[in-house]
C-alpha cells in the first residue's frame, strides 16, 4: 500500500498474504463480512465493499466519526424455532420504564421546569424544534438554552411515524449541546443515560478524542467488543496502543478489502509514519471533517481547513502546550458560547507576553496591564487600565466575562472621585459582575441614566421598580413594562402565555428563546414579549439576568 505520492510502506502485505496468516489476524481487526478459503481474494474484497455502502446520516452532526461499525441485521427467524426464540415481529421494552430521553442534570427543582416539559409533543416533533433551534443572544440566553437542553423530564411520546424513538431526543439533546462546544455536559449526559448502544458510543468517542482522552476510549472499546469498531478507529488505537505493526497490518488489509477508503487510508499511512511521504505531500481535507479525521492531521500537523472550525474541535486549542494565539482565540469563541467559564480564557490572556499588537494581542496585553495596576494599588491608574480593557472586551463580545473575572477585585477597590462616565463605567461592569452593591457606590453624587437605573433596580439595588417613571427608550420601556406588569394587549405575547398555561412549556420556552437570538440588538417588542412569558414561567433569575445583559451590552454578541 502506497499513500499517493509516497513512497512504498515498506510492510505492506496483499490481502491473500494477510488471509493465509490464519483467523487470528482477521478476528482481531474484526472484519465484517465472513471469508471462506472457497473465495478468491478479489471476489471477497469486491463482495465485502459492496455489503458496506455509506450509511445514511445517523445524527444532525456531519462531523461524528464512524467510530464503530452498525450491527447486520437480524437473519429471519425459523418458523420451527424453538419456543422462546426470539420474533423480531415482537416488539420489546424495557419493563422498568426507563428512558434516556427523560435523563438530565437539572432536575425541575432545579431547572424550573416542569417534570412534563414535553407536554403536548411527541418525540419527533422535540427534535424538529430542537434542530431549528440555536443558542444565540446574550450568555444569560444562552444559559437558559443551554438549561433545557440539561433538564431532567418525562420522555415525550412516539411519533406517528412508527418508528423507534426511544433515546431519539436523548441524542439530539447530545448533539446540539457539542454543537455548542459544550463538551463536559454532552459527556456526563451520555454517563448518565449509559452507553449501550452504538450511536450514543459514536458522541462519547468523539468527545474523548476531543478532551485528550482518546486512550481511555480505545480502552472502552477495545473491552466492548460488541460495538464493533470500525477499521479506521481499529487502526488509530492500535497505534495509540503502541502497536504499530498491529494497526499497519490492519490498515492494509482494510485498504486492500475496500473497507477503508484511498483518502482515509492515505491519512492513516500518513499518522503512522509521515516520513514515508514525500515532503509536498499532504492528503487532502476531507468534507466533512471528521472528529478522528482532525485528531489525526492534528497529530502529524497538518493544516486546518481555511473556514471556521466546529466550536467542539477548539477544545485541544485550550492546551498549555498550545501556542498562546490559538489558545486565546480557542478560549474566546468557546467562553461567549457557554462552553467554558471566564477563568479558562483569563488564563489564556496571561500565559505568555503579547508577541505582536493587535487583536488577540491587544486584549492580553490590556488584561495583563491591569494585572499589573492591581498589583501596584494606585486607584486612578487602575480605573485607567479597566475602561481600556472594557472598551476592547466589549467591542469582541467579551464584557460580562471581563466583569465576572475581575468582580471582586473592582468591588473591593476604594471609591475615587471620577467623572460622570468613568462612575457610569465602572458601575456597569459591577452590575454585571454580580457586585450590584459595589456599584451603587460608585454612583453617589452623580445623576444615575434611566437604563443604567434600570439595571441596577433589576439586580436588587437602587430605586424599586415601583417607583420609577416608565422610560422614553424603547428598550428600556419593554424591559420596565416587563418586570413592572403593566397591562398588555399583544396578541403573540398572549398565545404563548396561553399555551404556557395549557402546559406546552417546552415548546413556549424554545419559541421565546427564538425571540432574543438578536442578543442587545433584539427588537424591544420581542424582548417584552419573552420576559414577560419568562416571568409567568417562573424563570425570574433567568428573566433578570437577560434584561440587565440586553440593556448593558450595548455592542452587539460575535460568532
Amino acid at each position: 500500500m502506497a499513500g499517493r505520492g509516497g513512497k512504498a510502506l515498506v510492510f505492506t502485505l496483499t490481502a491473500a498474504a494477510l488471509l493465509a496468516g490464519g483467523g487470528s489476524l482477521l478476528a482481531q481487526t474484526r472484519v465484517a463480512q465472513p471469508l471462506t478459503g472457497a473465495q478468491p481474494v478479489g471476489s471477497a474484497a469486491a463482495q465485502t465493499a459492496a455489503a458496506a455502502p455509506d450509511a445514511a446520516p445517523r445524527s444532525a452532526i456531519p462531523w461524528l466519526s464512524e467510530s464503530v461499525r452498525s450491527r447486520p441485521a437480524p437473519l429471519p427467524v425459523d418458523p420451527d424455532a424453538e419456543p422462546g426464540t426470539a420474533d423480531p415481529g415482537i416488539e420489546t421494552s424495557r419493563l422498568d420504564g426507563f428512558s434516556r430521553d427523560s435523563v438530565g442534570l437539572l432536575e425541575p427543582r432545579a431547572s424550573g421546569f416542569p417534570q412534563d416539559l414535553w407536554r403536548g409533543l411527541t418525540t419527533e416533533e422535540v427534535q424538529a424544534r430542537l434542530a431549528r433551534s440555536r443558542s444565540a443572544g446574550v450568555p444569560a440566553t444562552r444559559a437558559l438554552y443551554r438549561k433545557l437542553l440539561l433538564a431532567q423530564s418525562t420522555a415525550p411520546e412516539g411519533g406517528e411515524s412508527g418508528a423507534p424513538t426511544e433515546g431519539q431526543l436523548f441524542l439530539a439533546r447530545v448533539d446540539k449541546l457539542m454543537e455548542m462546544g459544550a463538551l463536559d455536559e454532552a459527556d456526563l449526559l451520555i454517563t448518565m443515560a449509559g452507553i449501550s448502544d452504538q450511536d450514543t458510543f459514536r458522541r462519547h468517542f468523539d468527545i474523548s478524542l476531543l478532551t485528550n482522552r482518546a486512550s481511555d476510549a480505545c480502552g472502552e472499546l477495545e473491552s466492548s467488543p460488541d460495538l464493533g469498531p470500525t477499521l479506521p478507529v481499529r487502526v488509530f488505537c492500535l497505534a495509540r496502543g503502541g502497536d504499530w505493526n498491529a494497526a499497519a497490518l490492519s490498515l492494509s488489509l482494510g485498504t486492500e478489502l475496500g473497507l477503508i477508503s484511498l483518502e482515509q487510508s492515505d491519512l492513516l499511512t500518513y499518522f503512522l509514519d509521515p516520513e514515508l511521504f514525500d515532503d509536498e505531500f499532504e492528503p487532502d481535507i476531507p468534507e466533512p471533517l471528521t472528529v478522528l479525521d482532525f485528531i489525526l492531521r492534528e497529530a502529524v500537523a497538518l493544516p486546518r481547513p481555511d473556514d471556521t472550525l466546529p466550536l467542539a474541535f477548539l477544545h485541544a486549542d485550550l492546551s498549555p502546550h498550545m501556542p498562546m494565539r490559538a489558545r486565546i482565540a480557542a478560549a474566546e469563541r468557546l467562553v461567549r458560547s457557554g462552553a467554558i467559564t471566564e477563568p479558562l480564557l483569563f488564563a489564556a490572556y496571561r500565559s505568555g507576553r503579547p508577541a505582536a499588537s493587535g487583536g488577540v494581542w491587544d486584549r492580553a496585553e490590556a488584561v495583563q496591564d491591569l494585572d499589573h495596576e492591581f498589583s501596584a494599588g494606585e486607584p486612578k491608574r487602575i480605573i485607567d487600565a479597566v475602561k481600556t480593557a472594557d472598551g476592547l472586551m466589549r467591542q469582541r463580545g467579551l464584557r460580562l466575562q471581563f466583569a465576572r473575572e475581575f468582580n471582586d477585585l473592582l468591588a473591593d477597590l476604594r471609591v475615587v472621585e471620577s467623572d460622570r462616565d468613568t462612575a457610569r463605567c465602572m458601575a456597569e461592569i459591577l452590575i454585571l459582575g454580580g457586585r450590584p452593591d459595589a456599584a451603587a457606590d460608585w454612583l453617589e453624587g452623580h445623576e444615575v441614566p434611566p437604563r443604567l437605573a434600570l439595571a441596577l433596580s433589576l439586580a436588587g439595588r437602587g430605586t424599586p421598580l415601583e417607583d420609577m417613571a416608565e422610560p422614553d427608550a424603547a428598550l428600556d420601556r419593554a424591559v420596565y413594562r416587563a418586570f413592572s406588569g403593566a397591562p398588555d394587549d399583544d396578541p403573540a405575547t398572549a398565545e404563548l402565555l396561553a399555551r404556557l398555561d395549557q402546559g406546552s412549556t417546552g415548546a413556549v420556552m424554545l419559541d421565546t428563546l427564538a425571540l432574543l437570538q438578536a442578543g442587545p440588538d433584539v427588537d424591544p417588542g420581542d424582548l417584552e414579549r419573552a420576559l414577560r412569558v419568562l416571568l409567568t414561567a417562573d424563570q425570574e433569575r433567568d428573566a433578570r439576568r437577560i434584561a440587565i445583559q440586553t440593556l448593558l451590552l450595548s455592542q452587539g454578541m460575535q460568532g
